[in-house]
């Protein structure tokens, strides 16, 4: 039996040692390394989402300073209208007091308000925005530099508010996707968004106005067979099961092998005589 030099164990020693030594640093960083990248993939998502929730603000808060806005220059104008009515009534009565011998003589057209009422200060801070109240040209030159974000991002913004059971706040992005996006291709989805957020708050009338219009606008559209069933029982939450039975009709003569007409067959197969 041959025995191994003391020397030349001592070399496989610290040949294993350090190959052991490599392998373990490497092996190290092959197992961390995918977790790295999927911390950093998540943290990259992360920032994009609070950035398009930032922008999304940003847009929705300036929609509402541009109709507040509006709304305030529709009441001025209404004013100065209601005021020259009242001026041209009074200048009416003083020239009939006039005529039939008053004791005062005043001129038609010489009437003048006593005190005027100044604009508004244009430092002056909307007390529902906290945004600063500019004139038109100003309001004008602000708004006009917001981004309409893309329609994808808003019916995104509008799904997410309904998945959220937020309804409020997915009928008021839906209606301004509706607004800037009149005709698009998802216009049809976001009327069943709008119909579903109705319907979830048991406000069957307003889902029924969503649903008729997919109806008339997109006859034959993904989300016909949907919104007939909604309609069937729309109808059928508010008593109507003659109205029901017949969209149930319309709904299985039109789409016999919908997923729809299968689940309107099960819940109303009374009203079909099955």
């Amino acid at each position: 039996m041959s025995l191994i030099p003391p020397r030349r164990i001592a070399g496989l020693t610290a040949l294993v040692l350090g190959a052991a030594l490599i392998t373990g640093c490497w092996g190290v960083k092959f197992v961390q390394m995918p977790q790295n990248a999927l911390d950093s993939s998540t943290g990259v998502d992360s920032l994009e989402v609070k950035v398009n929730r930032l922008e999304w603000r940003i847009y929705r808060l300036s929609r509402q300073l541009e109709e507040q806005q509006e709304y305030s220059r529709r009441k001025s104008a209404q004013h100065r209208l209601d005021m020259d009515e009242l001026k041209d009534g009074l200048n009416a009565a003083l020239q009939l007091l006039n005529e039939r011998g008053g004791g005062r003589t005043v001129s038609p057209g010489t009437v003048k308000m006593r005190r005027r009422i100044p604009p508004p200060d244009s430092s002056s801070v909307d007390s529902t925005l906290n945004l600063p109240v500019t004139g038109d040209s100003t309001a004008s030159r602000d708004t006009a530099s917001v981004v309409v974000p893309a329609a994808e991002e808003m019916y995104s913004q509008v799904y997410l508010g309904f998945a959220r059971m937020d309804y409020r706040n997915a009928l008021e992005d839906s209606r301004i996707f509706l607004e800037e996006y009149s005709g698009h291709p998802l216009e049809e989805k976001i009327f069943f968004i709008r119909g579903e957020c109705f319907m979830q708050q048991e406000k069957y009338f307003d889902a029924l106005k969503e649903y008729s219009k997919i109806l008339k606008q997109y006859p034959d559209g993904e989300k016909a067979p949907g919104a007939l069933l909604r309609t069937a029982i729309a109808y059928h939450e508010i008593g109507d099961r003659d109205l029901a039975a017949g969209v149930v009709r319309r709904l299985v003569r039109k789409y016999p092998e919908s997923e729809e007409a299968s689940t309107a067959k099960e819940k109303f197969g009374d009203m079909l005589g099955e």
